[in-house]
């Protein structure tokens, strides 16, 4: 069992390159995904990483429950110091409406091909352009390095969109019938008026999200919320 140690948050200045502060650490957490509405649906998941044997690193979440089927895929590796994606999948059923993607990131060519909703993608990209999956990591290991405000092209569906987040706090937060020290994080753009996204993360848990909540006029419509956890092959006892 892995014992959780208090901590005391540093301030520290944000770097000015993107560089993977430590290597990533592989995990497991099991959740539980809510959809608020006229009627709450409520499903099991699990938000897992972990390498192959090609060195690849592969990020996933799933989430299944009657009406509700959601499953991303993203196969990432790192590069000089950076993440760099390979492919995502996605495939997301709510009720009668259905989405699926699959997508391929040929960085030689600097494009991005696949398909997305019965469409097909082949686009452009940059050097630093992320999925819609795991640029998570990316946010994880920038927060590793300190960085406090974060931006960063993330490719959803057919274009690319400019991400930003800002840490805004700390909460202790209530978690498998113990408490951890975690950092709230807003997502400040690509939002909705009237919209809030937050992800909550444990440093000293391998900067490990531990919920994600998001809000529309005051009121909570989506949260991802981890009820145990695994990391890097030992289980997390939450005091």
């Amino acid at each position: 069992m892995k014992q959780l140690k208090r901590f005391s948050l540093t301030v520290m200045l944000a770097l000015p390159l993107v560089t993977l502060a430590e290597p990533l650490v592989p995990f497991e957490a099991e959740m539980e995904v809510t959809r608020y509405g006229l009627v709450d649906i409520s499903a099991e998941g699990r938000l897992r990483l972990r390498q192959n044997d090609a060195g690849e690193w592969h990020y996933q979440l799933h989430a299944e429950t009657r009406g509700i089927h959601l499953r991303e895929d993203s196969w990432v590796t790192e590069v000089d110091g950076d993440i760099r994606p390979l492919r995502y999948t996605a495939d997301t059923k709510v009720l009668w409406s259905r989405e699926r993607q699959n997508l391929t990131f040929d960085h030689l060519a600097q494009r991005v091909v696949g398909e997305a909703d019965g469409e097909d993608v082949n686009e452009s990209i940059g050097n630093s352009v992320y999925d819609a999956l795991g640029y998570q990591l990316v946010l994880q290991q920038r927060l590793k390095a300190g960085e406090r405000e974060m931006e960063f092209d993330v490719f959803r569906e057919d274009e690319v969109d400019d991400f930003a987040f800002r840490v805004v706090g700390e909460e202790r937060l209530r978690i498998a019938g113990g408490t951890v020290d975690t950092l709230i994080i807003d997502q400040t753009a690509p939002l909705r008026r009237k919209e809030r996204k937050r992800i909550w993360i444990a440093p000293e848990l391998g900067f490990v999200p531990l919920r994600f909540t998001r809000e529309e006029d005051g009121k909570i419509r989506e949260e991802f919320r981890v009820t145990g956890l695994t990391l890097d092959g030992e289980r997390v006892r939450f005091n």
